[in-house]
């Protein structure tokens, strides 16, 4: 069976479209403008454009690029669009990778010392993942590690910025 995604309009209140493609449990989702990334259990990401769901428009196995180690297996379970949606993160047991969204061409492998990736933030001019390592990542774009904050908790699943008050800036990373 292949499993899917659904999208709502919300302004209506109904389900719009069925995204069918992926051939194991849809871990993750990352929206743009006018595109879609889905990120499954099957080591495939899918890249949608909205204007026609019928099919996904690209799709690729990180897991197949030799940059990239299977530590944990080729799952994907975390990806993520910039704003300017140039750059797409994507992780899970395979390394982290940062890919040229326009060519598809994988940019930069993240050295997350083997740690599966839980999941992955854009800010500004910087890539966040958290994962099983009980470490919070900061990598530039270029692929090089700025820091790796280190937490008091195992895994971590979840990561969030609220960057937009100038006033207090912070964080947040979720464990079990």
């Amino acid at each position: 069976p292949l499993f899917r995604s659904r999208t709502w309009d919300l302004t209506k209140g109904m389900e719009k479209e069925t995204l069918t493609a992926h051939k194991d449990m849809v871990l993750s989702l990352a929206t743009g403008t006018s595109i879609l990334a889905s990120a499954s259990e099957d080591g495939n990401v899918k890249i949608w454009d909205f204007r026609n769901l019928e099919k996904a428009a690209h799709s690729f196995e990180p897991s197949t690029n030799e940059s990239l180690s299977q530590a944990a297996g080729k799952w994907i379970g975390a990806v993520a669009f910039d704003s300017g949606e140039d750059w797409l993160a994507c992780g899970g047991g395979t390394t982290p990778g940062l890919w040229h969204l326009k060519s598809l061409l994988l940019t930069s492998a993240l050295n997350a010392n083997g740690a599966a990736t839980h999941d992955l933030l854009f800010r500004d001019d910087e890539l966040i993942s958290v994962g099983s390592d009980s470490r919070i990542h900061h990598w530039s774009l270029n692929g090089e590690a700025r820091s790796h904050i280190p937490s008091t908790v195992g895994t971590l699943y979840s990561v969030a910025t609220n960057s937009s008050s100038a006033k207090t800036q912070m964080l947040t990373a979720a464990d079990r």
